[in-house]
């Protein structure tokens, strides 16, 4: 009996220690998800800010953190005035148009994008119908880069001497994918980007500060790749099926920011992540800024476009112009200052005064 007493008691401990155990796992489901996607249902800290419309777009920073380039695809009116690339400068808050475009009839308003500085900020690459080209500032100069007319979303290493963009037609199997420009050669030098001899097939790729790697956008995942195409890497493994993962930017050498979205159209995306490409960790960003991929150098900042929506009477219709552009500090929900606003609009009230929108 004493044997039989024994070995009961024994079981209901160990039972009891199993109860115990199950508890513990479960309670930290939430802090550490087991799951593939379930990092991605956190919710971030600080809200989400109203939807973008048309306005500033794709602003970037210069290398060194002073200036803003950032392009307006429609102007002012229905004549395009106004069209062009915009620089701004953080130092006195003057805002410059340092090129302009006036519309052709039966032109696509959206043939401006994705303007970079180069390394001293005293040139900007950017794609114009499907090229890429170089501005230089105080002479008003422009040097076509591309001539085959699908190069896409450039991107300028913080030592001037790579370019970096994306060929995406789907047909062109010879030139698909991601394209390095060595800007140290004579002419310069347009190559592939390979990772065992097979094509890196992305879209808004962007180097690293150190320039040594480049992190791009798939579609459903964030891919980080060696310049050299030495080793790639996937930094957002297990995203919900049917979801979007895009816009990679760089805070830090270490830490990529990016926009997911499960359910939203491509154009508003609900939610910012960031991951630490060494250790793969993956966590809501600080406050949700969807298109913040323009980072000051140290970090602390972000430059943002918020949606400032004003609707007013133009001819037969209306015409809706929006997201001015905000720098927001990292450090707190309501660190920021408006940079940029539409000059010749009407008085009228603005939304995203807050950290967290509508």
């Amino acid at each position: 009996m004493r044997t039989s007493y024994s070995l009961s008691a024994a079981c209901g401990v160990l039972a009891r220690m199993c109860a115990l155990c199950l508890i513990v796992v479960l309670s930290g489901c939430d802090d550490e998800p087991t799951k593939p996607g379930a990092v991605y249902d956190r919710v971030e800290p600080c809200g989400t800010p109203t939807d973008l419309v048309d306005g500033h777009y794709d602003p970037a920073l210069s290398h060194q953190g002073d200036l803003l380039v950032f392009w307006l695809a429609r102007g002012w009116d229905d004549h395009g005035e106004g069209r062009g690339i915009y620089v701004h400068s953080l130092r006195d808050s003057t805002t410059e148009m340092v090129k302009e475009f006036p519309v052709v009839e039966g032109e696509f308003p959206y043939s401006v994008y994705s303007p970079r500085f180069g390394p001293e900020g005293g040139r900007i690459v950017y794609e114009y119908f499907r090229n890429l080209h170089i501005l230089d500032i105080e002479t008003g100069h422009v040097e076509q880069l591309t001539f085959h007319g699908d190069a896409h979303h450039p991107d300028w290493s913080r030592d001037g001497r790579w370019i970096v963009y994306h060929h995406n037609i789907v047909g062109d199997g010879e030139r698909r994918g991601l394209h390095v420009i060595d800007m140290h050669q004579d002419p310069p030098q347009d190559e592939m980007l390979r990772y065992r001899d097979k094509a890196v097939i992305g879209w808004y790729a962007r180097f690293s500060p150190d320039g040594t790697r480049l992190a791009y956008a798939t579609g459903s995942a964030i891919h980080m790749v060696s310049r050299d195409g030495s080793t790639l890497v996937n930094l957002t493994p297990g995203p919900p099926e049917g979801s979007g993962i895009q816009l990679p930017g760089w805070l830090d050498d270490r830490t990529v920011v990016f926009t997911y979205s499960r359910t939203s159209p491509w154009w508003k995306y609900d939610h910012t992540f960031q991951v630490d490409t060494e250790s793969g960790e993956i966590n809501p960003f600080f406050v949700n800024l969807r298109d913040a991929r323009a980072f000051s150098p140290d970090g602390t900042k972000a430059i943002v476009a918020w949606d400032d929506s004003l609707a007013f009477e133009q001819g037969q219709g209306y015409k809706v112009y929006g997201s001015v552009l905000w720098e927001h500090g990292l450090s707190c929900c309501d660190c920021r200052r408006q940079l940029t606003s539409y000059l010749d609009r009407p008085e009228g009230s603005g939304k995203g005064d807050d950290c967290h929108g509508d």
